[in-house]
């Protein structure tokens, strides 16, 4: 489809940006890609680049796929990293705890 091949081109492009790598992730996991998405948003999640959206997202694809651990250390990531802001690093916290250990 034409959009994704934009949003692939977009990623691919600017990686340091990203909101590109983010929405590509998104539509894939939207079309049912999931396993296309996970690398995507593990290369933003990995250069702990501030943008919840990422890690919000991976952290909701792995608690589907039943990954729980998986997803609470995403969850965790995103709460430890100073560059997230305070209300958000909050909620991401909230979520790991909630999901135990």
């Amino acid at each position: 489809d034409e959009a994704l091949s934009w949003c692939r081109k977009a990623a691919t492009l600017r990686p340091e940006d990203p909101k590109y790598g983010y929405t590509y992730a998104y539509f894939l996991d939207r079309k049912g890609d999931a396993t296309k998405a996970i690398p995507v948003l593990r290369g933003i999640v990995d250069r702990s680049l501030p943008y919840p959206p990422a890690y919000a997202l991976l952290g909701t694809i792995y608690e589907k796929q039943g990954k729980g651990d998986e997803a609470r250390k995403v969850y965790r990531k995103a709460a430890d990293n100073a560059e997230i802001p305070d209300p958000e690093r909050a909620r991401f916290r909230e979520k790991a705890q909630s999901m135990g250990k």
